[in-house]
């Protein structure tokens, strides 16, 4: 999560009247069918007292910027977006907090020093592997930043991907790396590189509670402790050792003909596995679901690649979703704005992925980019509209984990509790990872080929 500085004035009566300062949270959004894992985004705000906001700290002119304004009545914080007129009502529950509904924002403040240790910001995208059954498939973005406490410092960024397990092996890493000295002077950290490069960020972070987090030009750091670094060290280590191992030992060609032919025929009995012709003819699919006790209602229908995706706590409605074909809009507070063209990319993966992307039509289009077979299952890596998906099959034919390895933040999912559900195999449990979190998705119920009123399609409040 992120953390910035904040100060209250005029509080009168317990009631604060203006923010000064910088909240941030996680915004997790669960995907709207089976497979499509969950997406996080961080949410940062810097108040000042005069009402206005930015949420753009990556921006140059971070400490100047507005990018809208807010108002305060009672406990009831109100932010106006200024490109798009969009509003949000969340609620302030303390000096430190700030209830956004299906997350919290928090306050951290200000500290006129840089921690001695290792911050770390990573997007991680995994599936299968230890505990799972199947084969590791996964890709990750690290930026990390190292403070000797005494006024040096070092870089480094890593971008890897990794297909592993049982008799197999595969991937490849870029890296970056850099040293300098340090300073921090109001929220401005400056890095002099040992080359002759400097560069400027916004820099906060909260020393005094567990786990030790910093937010860089808006995005999240967390502290790895000694013991945790040593820890990886030697994972990784182990990890490359059994992959070289794995590679040279396997009898798998990647680019073997017989492997891309061997994908397809997998992924078809895959397709017979959870349901055969009965998949196939899926236009309609309803579920409920709970993810970090936020319960998720979901309404697919496959003609015009039309889903909605309700979340609620309580009883009470927080935010509603819509994608419908190549648009969409979100509903919170009263107030409903378009989609981002980002999410809309990845709500309609979720046509082409998991249980809906074992559909013969979708097989039949996919181009077979590599394929990994262990004892563990099958990796199979492939292309359909021009991004890049994968797929685990297990050796009972059941797709054991699937994912979107083409977005920014990838999304991926590994199933199990299969239950028979009108003919359909359906997963009702799944470990979803996105960026740092992983959470368990759990499905009370699903309905195959059901009847959607046509008003279920209407915006909250709308006859």
């Amino acid at each position: 999560m992120v953390w910035c500085t904040l100060l209250f004035a005029d509080v009168v009566n317990g009631q604060t009247k203006t923010l000064n300062g910088v909240y941030a949270g996680v915004k997790l959004m669960p995907s709207v069918t089976p497979g499509g894992g969950m997406n996080r985004i961080d949410e940062v705000y810097l108040f000042r007292p005069d009402g206005t906001f930015n949420d753009e700290l990556d921006k140059p002119d971070w400490q100047k910027r507005t990018t809208g304004r807010y108002t305060i009545s009672g406990k009831k914080l109100t932010l106006k977006f200024s490109k798009d007129g969009d509003v949000s009502d969340y609620e302030i529950q303390s000096a430190d907090k700030i209830d956004a509904g299906s997350f919290i924002l928090f306050r951290q403040p200000m500290d006129s020093s840089v921690p001695k240790g290792f911050l770390e910001f990573k997007k991680l995208s995994s599936m299968g592997g230890m505990g799972t059954g199947t084969t590791f498939v996964g890709t990750s973005s690290t930026r990390g930043l190292y403070f000797d406490g005494k006024g040096r410092f070092s870089t480094n960024s890593e971008n890897t991907s990794v297909i592993a397990g049982d008799g197999i092996g595969g991937g490849g890493t870029n890296k970056k790396e850099g040293v300098g000295a340090y300073k921090i002077n109001k929220g401005v950290l400056t890095l002099s590189f040992d080359d002759g490069k400097t560069q400027t960020h916004s820099f906060y972070y909260r020393p005094a509670e567990k786990p030790v987090m910093a937010v860089i030009d808006g995005d999240i750091y967390f502290m790895k402790d000694e013991k945790e670094m040593a820890a990886e060290r030697s994972a990784s280590s182990s990890a490359k050792s059994k992959r070289r191992l794995s590679a040279n030992n396997s009898n798998a060609n990647t680019g073997a003909s017989g492997n891309i032919a061997d994908a397809k025929a997998m992924l078809l009995k895959a397709n017979a596995t959870h349901g055969g012709t009965k998949l196939d003819n899926v236009k309609t699919i309803t579920f409920e679901a709970t993810v970090q006790g936020i319960s998720v209602t979901g309404y697919v229908a496959v003609t015009g690649e039309r889903l909605r995706l309700e979340m609620s706590k309580g009883g009470k409605l927080l935010q509603v979703q819509q994608l419908e074909g190549g648009s969409g809009w979100e509903w919170q507070g009263g107030r409903t704005a378009p989609l981002t063209t980002t999410r809309i990319n990845e709500m309609r993966t979720s046509f082409y992925t998991g249980i809906l992307g074992l559909r013969k039509s979708e097989i039949e289009a996919l181009t077979i980019e590599s394929v990994k077979t262990g004892k563990a299952g099958t990796a199979i890596v492939c292309m359909q509209n021009g991004k890049r998906y994968a797929f685990i099959i297990n050796d009972k034919g059941q797709m054991s984990a699937s994912g979107d390895l083409a977005t920014k933040v990838p999304l991926t999912t590994v199933y199990s509790d299969f239950r028979q559900t009108d003919g359909i195999l359906m997963p009702y449990a799944e470990l979803n990872t996105a960026g740092k979190q992983q959470l368990s998705t759990q499905y009370s119920n699903f309905r195959i080929n059901p009847v959607i009123p046509p008003q279920t399609w209407n915006k909250p409040g709308a006859n």
